[in-house]
């Protein structure tokens, strides 16, 4: 983005388009022939997308690129003009390049408002035909204003960007009657022509409830791809090549509404959550490394950094590998129902390693399996699935004044209920009077400003401990209604 910090003037800190050919040692600017207004260097705003045709290789280089920028409309005359294109096309390496800007040109009353390109992606089909996700630009929704008139959504070319046309059939709209949802995001699925993914989000509602829809007919019809994920605020989407089914989702968030990374193995029906270790407010990128053999990493961009995964076998999805489950008491079965662990998607075992105990408190190493921790749902209905089940680093959470999470803090979390009994043990662990199951969240319910350590109400008997978590109650670190997320120790 082209926003220079007080005191340089742009040209010292431009945004745009750069280029490395050595790997990303250094970049040089690789926009330098647009033609640019009396903005200087980088006046197409920020660059929200880049797009190669791998086709095009020549002399060790794609020839042909497309960029997607905030563009500028002005207003003269109460006309709109675009100033500056919002997509770009390169033939030559990005020696030169050429507007492919045939976007509507917005509106001037009552607010000088645009659709600016989110996201860009081919159909697998053919390199000449484009889509790109559009959302508006000018609109704010704390200062009043009126329901956007420009008309955003995702728009489709069959001829190199030269003219776009919209193709927004089905998609849901802003307040339920205005124009189709922002677009955050878009992912075609390699192999299947016409196929390809939108996320979306709807300025006009304050905590909109996110939405990912599916099209499989070049966007002439979109339906919802989305159950188990609607209501996030999904930011990124991603398609192994290797697998076109399969599909990732990154999803942004904050304290009372963590974000995570989602899957679906069939393409859109159902998502299931793999956010297990992540922090909060994950995630906003996705990419990932295809190995020559084995499965590939993924790799999530997020406030906090880059975090990678590599999935290992985990058939009930609930976190723990299948490996790790396979080493609960009773030759894996934790909870000692005569089924193994690694089966029940309601049931996770799981290790919480040296690293997250308090080892001068407790004067050695645990014996066994190290520890253990087994849930199981005693409800039925809905909450049939645990999610993300796992240890987590206790200074990664404020203390907890008068105690000590001397057996380890545990995490999970359970979708599409409201009410769920647990029982969770320890199995390495003797308990005595003195202990507590204390719990991590708003004391107040979805209030962030009341985040603390409290008391969880259970029943123990020997090294397991029973309780029941409801929606949107004290202690639950979800504020999206059916979700209950629970932290404690």
């Amino acid at each position: 983005a082209d926003f220079a910090p007080i005191g340089q003037a742009p040209t010292a800190y431009r945004g745009g388009v750069h280029r490395s050919l050595d790997g990303g040692l250094t970049w040089q600017a690789a926009d330098n022939l647009l033609p640019l207004p009396a903005g200087g260097p980088a006046a197409t705003g920020e660059v929200s997308a880049l797009l190669v045709d791998p086709a095009s290789v020549s002399l060790g280089n794609a020839q042909v690129l497309y960029f997607a920028a905030r563009g500028l409309v002005r207003c003269i005359g109460g006309v709109p003009n675009v100033e500056v294109a919002r997509i770009w096309r390169s033939s030559d390496a990005s020696a030169s390049w050429v507007p492919r800007d045939g976007l509507p040109n917005g509106v001037c009353t009552p607010l000088t408002q645009w659709a600016a390109p989110t996201s860009l992606a081919f159909d697998p089909g053919s390199v000449t035909t484009l889509y790109a996700g559009l959302r508006i630009q000018g609109y704010c929704p704390d200062c009043g204003d009126p329901l956007p008139t420009p008309v955003g959504g995702v728009y489709r070319s069959s001829n190199s960007g030269i003219s776009w046309t919209a193709v927004n059939n089905g998609l849901p709209l802003m307040s339920g009657s205005g124009g189709p949802l922002d677009v955050v995001a878009l992912a075609a699925v390699p192999g299947q022509p016409g196929t390809l993914y939108a996320a979306l989000n709807d300025p006009t509602v304050e905590d909109d409830a996110g939405r990912v829809f599916k099209t499989t007919d070049g966007g002439a019809n979109w339906s919802p791809a989305d159950n188990g994920i609607v209501g996030l605020d999904v930011r990124a989407l991603r398609v192994d090549p290797t697998a076109p089914n399969r599909v990732f989702a990154g999803v942004a968030g904050f304290e009372l509404t963590p974000g995570g990374v989602y899957v679906s193995e069939d393409g859109g029906a159902s998502w299931d959550s793999v956010s297990i270790d992540l922090p909060v407010d994950s995630a906003q990128s996705l990419a990932l490394s295809l190995p020559v053999a084995g499965p590939p990493t993924l790799h999530a961009g997020t406030d906090e950094g880059v975090w990678s995964i590599t999935r290992v076998p985990d058939g009930d999805i609930d976190g723990p590998p299948d490996a790790t489950e396979d080493l609960a008491p009773n030759a894996g079965d934790g909870n000692a129902d005569g089924q193994p662990d690694r089966l029940q998607a309601g049931v996770a075992s799981f290790e919480i390693p040296l690293a997250l105990l308090p080892l001068a408190a407790r004067g050695g190493s645990r014996q066994g399996t190290v520890s253990n921790t087994d849930l199981r749902v005693i409800e039925g209905g809905a909450c049939q699935q645990v999610y993300d089940t796992a240890a987590i680093d206790p200074l990664a959470l404020p203390g907890d004044p008068g105690f000590a999470a001397e057996a380890g803090v545990v995490r999970f979390e359970y979708i599409g209920c409201t009410t769920v009994n647990v029982r969770l043990t320890f199995h390495d662990e003797s308990f005595g009077p003195d202990w507590r199951l204390r719990r991590y969240g708003p004391i107040t319910a979805a209030n962030v400003l009341t985040l603390g350590w409290l008391n969880q109400a259970a029943t123990r008997n020997g090294n397991s401990w029973s309780f029941t978590l409801t929606d949107h109650s004290a202690g639950d670190l979800r504020r999206e209604p059916g979700r209950i997320l629970f932290v404690g120790a």
